[in-house]
């Protein structure tokens, strides 16, 4: 029996070898899904068919991106699968969000709010809790960073506004786009929504920011508040309000 053993060992090895070759020589997307897992597993599962684990991680999930999707409690119910491993499943997608990220903004400038929007969908738009994260740009309209706001929900204005304003003014933004998720599902923006626009517009002319658009995701819709009008005449009744207010 150690002789068989011995000699599975060697046979998997050989393969896992030709593997990585495979990968080395044609790129991980020459991978078939399940031995794209498969791959993955080798640096957690050093003595098993993992092949085969591939196969029953696919077939009880349903799919790659089921598996990614699932939790550690889930993944270790399958057998083979130890807690390391599952913490690491459970990782990738977060990881690859960061990269298709990163990569959105390297390739293209965020100059039209479609190119915001898809960005910003990539980041929250399929998340389950609402998020809302600050675009800030420089006098060149170039993109400065893009901050996660720690207040995670808009019942709150003057606290809302007074995080971002401060952003603002610690990166030297001359101009910002809010940006936040409906995990509803449903992009159209509140009256909550609407409200903290007009403050936040009010809030950051104040101190010489442009408010450019607040943008609100839900999984790959969106909803631009320029685009649609409305940040166009919360502008024109305050600019009206102030003009009014110095004759």
């Amino acid at each position: 029996m150690l002789y068989i053993y011995c000699m599975d060992n060697k046979v998997h090895s050989g393969h896992r070898q030709r593997m990585r070759e495979r990968v080395k020589r044609d790129g991980i997307n020459s991978l078939q899904p399940h031995e794209m897992l498969e791959f993955i597993l080798y640096s957690f599962i050093p003595r098993k068919d993992t092949n085969y684990l591939a196969h029953k991680l696919i077939d009880k999930f349903g799919s790659f991106a089921g598996v990614l999707d699932a939790t550690v409690e889930d993944l270790v119910k399958v057998n083979g699968i130890s807690e390391t491993a599952a913490v690491y499943l459970t990782s990738l997608k977060g990881i690859f969000k960061l990269y298709h990220e990163e990569k959105l903004v390297e390739t293209q400038s965020l100059d039209t709010y479609e190119k915001v929007a898809k960005y910003i969908s990539a980041k929250i738009g399929f998340e389950t809790k609402e998020q809302a994260y600050l675009l800030m740009f420089n006098a060149k309209s170039k993109l400065i960073t893009t901050q996660k706001l720690q207040n995670g929900t808009i019942d709150q204005v003057n606290i809302y506004a007074r995080e971002i304003a401060e952003l603002a003014i610690r990166y030297n933004a001359v101009s910002v786009i809010l940006c936040h998720n409906h995990p509803a599902g449903d992009p159209t923006p509140s009256m909550a929504d609407i409200e903290l626009t007009k403050d936040l517009y009010a809030s950051l002319r104040m101190i010489g920011i442009k408010l450019i658009d607040h943008i609100v995701v839900a999984k790959d819709k969106y909803y631009s508040m320029r685009f649609n009008g409305n940040l166009n005449d919360i502008i024109q009744n305050i600019e009206t309000k102030l003009g009014e207010r110095f004759l």
